[in-house]
Formats: C-alpha cells, structure tokens, sequence
C-alpha cells in the first residue's frame, strides 16, 4: 500500500507519517527532499521552494508521478507526503493502482490566522524548523498563503472523491481521523 498525504505547510502531514512510521513501520519520504534535489540538482525544470505549491506541484510532477508509480510496484507499504501533492494529480494514479494507493489530505482552510500563528509558535518543528526566525509579519503571511491553499484542496477534492481532513477546529482530531482513513479506509 502507498499512503500519500497532501497538505499546506503545517498542517500535521510530517507528524502523521511519523506516527504512521512510529505505530507500523512505514518508512515515509518526504517530497521537500525531491523539491531539494531538483531545485538543486535540474534548475532548469523551474522547481523553486518559493513557488506557490499548486505551481512546485505542477513542475515536479512529471518526476514525482514516476517515483510514486516505482513505489506502488515495488514497496510493500510506504508513505509519500507534501505540499507538492495535488488532488488533480494524484486521482489518477490512485485509480490506477486501484487499493493500492490511499490518499489524504490535510488542511486547515477555516483557521483563525492569529491562533494559527500561535499555535505554530507553541509546537515548533523538531528539527530545522524553518519557521521560526520568521517575524509575526512573514508568519501571518504564510498561514493565510496556507489557508488559502487548503481551501483549494478541500474544493478539489470534492471532484474525485478524495478526502479532505480540516485541522481549523481541533487539529489532533484531523489527524487521527486521517490516520484511520489511511489504515483502515474509515473516518
């Protein structure tokens, strides 16, 4: 089975496949490394990590839809999770693999910003947490960037029926809800 998860920056994709990491066993790759690497590595496909993610995740699909197709084929289980995911995209190659491939998304598109904003700042990443030399301005920017993308997500997902967890109103609820939907197609 391979697990994506797709979602805004902070909105608990990381900490979900650590816990599935944690609780199963699935190893989890994170497509900030692939963005990374391309940015790096093939400046000429446009993959920048300043780009709004719709348009990163646009650029980087062509290589991430062959990485994720090996995986299926080849991984008894494993989890693939970012912000480069797009339910446009990933439909597809879920119908494709059939229940070979969950999907999930997490967002966060009714948040308050200022509570957003705190809550950051009280549950900082556990290493390299980009976020924190930011200034209140440049944060409140990025959540309400995020929430903005969140509702794109939840909108597009609509289309081919993949699922949209919403963190707005009690964040630990979204994720175990999330996680029950990957592990046991329920919630």
């Amino acid at each position: 089975m391979l697990y994506l998860i797709g979602g805004p920056s902070r909105s608990g994709k990381t900490l979900l496949a650590r816990q599935l990491l944690r609780e199963r066993g699935l190893p989890c790759f994170s497509t900030d490394y692939l963005t990374s690497g391309l940015e790096a590595g093939a400046p000429a496909l446009g993959v920048r990590h300043d780009l709004q993610s719709r348009l990163r995740g646009e650029r980087v699909w062509p290589v991430l839809a062959g990485v994720l197709r090996n995986i299926a084929e080849v991984e008894p289980g494993y989890v693939v999770e970012g912000d480069v995911l797009l339910p446009g995209l990933v439909a597809p190659l879920a119908t494709e693999y059939g229940g070979a491939v969950r999907v999930c998304f997490l967002g966060f598109a009714r948040a308050a910003v200022e509570a957003k904003c705190a809550s950051i700042r009280s549950f900082p990443g556990p290493v390299n947490d980009w976020v924190a030399g930011m200034d209140e301005g440049g944060l409140v920017a990025l959540v309400e960037e995020m929430a903005e993308f969140s509702r794109f997500l939840e909108t597009e997902c609509r289309g081919p029926g993949l699922r949209y967890f919403d963190g707005s109103a009690d964040f630990a609820a979204a994720l175990q809800e999330a996680k029950a939907y990957l592990l046991d197609g329920t919630a």
